[in-house]
């Protein structure tokens, strides 16, 4: 995800899809794997914690956030931490514009 930037508008929803590979590009089983993510502003302000889960598909995880009405304007960062087997993995970190809605 190195230099990745997801644009929204404040209030709009949240959908991210991500896949997690081994080594070998091969699909990882999530069944036993913790994932978390959090959103934070430059000051390491925390935004909001990220609902991960997930889905049937072999090594394929969702977020969703339907409102960010409460995410200030601006960028934030966030990445995904995944523990396997023991072992922490945290993603690149990628950053998240939030514009502000010019219909109201």
């Amino acid at each position: 995800m190195s230099g990745t930037e997801i644009r929204l508008k404040r209030g709009g929803a949240l959908r991210l899809q991500m896949a997690f590979q081994d080594d070998q590009s091969q699909p990882i089983d999530l069944t036993n794997v913790t994932l978390t993510s959090q959103v934070r502003d430059a000051a390491d302000t925390l935004i909001a914690a990220l609902p991960v889960v997930r889905t049937a598909a072999l090594g394929i995880a969702t977020v969703e956030v339907a409102d960010t009405s409460a995410w200030p304007a601006g960028r934030l960062r966030a990445d995904i931490r995944a523990v396997i087997e023991g072992v922490t993995v945290l993603s690149d970190t990628f950053a998240i514009v939030v514009g502000r809605a010019v219909t109201q």
